[in-house]
């Protein structure tokens, strides 16, 4: 997604970054995942303390925040080998489920594509749904994982062989 332009389909930066990055660093206590305007979802909250958070909400603006710890490099080493990890084991369930599927090769290569329909929707929808990811960042993931997924069948279907038919 780094070589076409859909890696940066609805990636914005902030205007005044320094100024909002000086009160990150100053507000946010520890790395982690904000979501703001927040509210104690550890606990039962009051009627009164669920109508003020309700009011904020509406007011704006809301938002996440991913916190990382700082210090770190842009693009380590260790994240290109934990995302090669993540993709070898989705590649590899994908092909213990491509192995149980008997069929015509555009049949299984459709399937694999469905594997990647399934988890755009599962996640990436969702995050469109509740988080208000932008629309274009959504639709980049979607042609990424289509074609990807789909790309990918067409190998899995070259190397891993269906059962035979009885």
């Amino acid at each position: 997604h780094m070589a076409l332009p859909i890696g940066g389909m609805g990636v914005s930066s902030l205007p005044q970054e320094d100024t909002v990055m000086a009160a990150i660093r100053e507000t946010a206590p520890a790395p982690g995942f904000y979501f703001f305007p927040g509210i104690d979802m550890s606990m039962k909250n009051s009627p009164e303390v669920e109508a003020a958070w309700d009011e904020k909400f509406r007011a704006g603006p809301t938002g996440i925040l991913v916190v990382a710890p700082p210090g770190n490099d842009p693009m380590p080493p260790s994240m290109l080998v934990i995302e090669l990890l993540s993709n070898i084991a989705a590649a590899t369930i994908g092909c213990i489920i491509l192995a149980k599927i008997g069929g015509a090769a555009s049949g299984r290569i459709l399937a694999v594509t469905l594997f990647g329909l399934l988890g755009w929707l599962s996640l990436t929808v969702s995050y469109w749904n509740w988080y208000k990811f932008p629309t274009a960042l959504v639709l980049g993931e979607a042609i990424e994982q289509l074609v990807g997924w789909t790309l990918a069948g067409f190998a899995m279907t070259k190397f891993v062989k269906g059962p035979s038919a009885a």
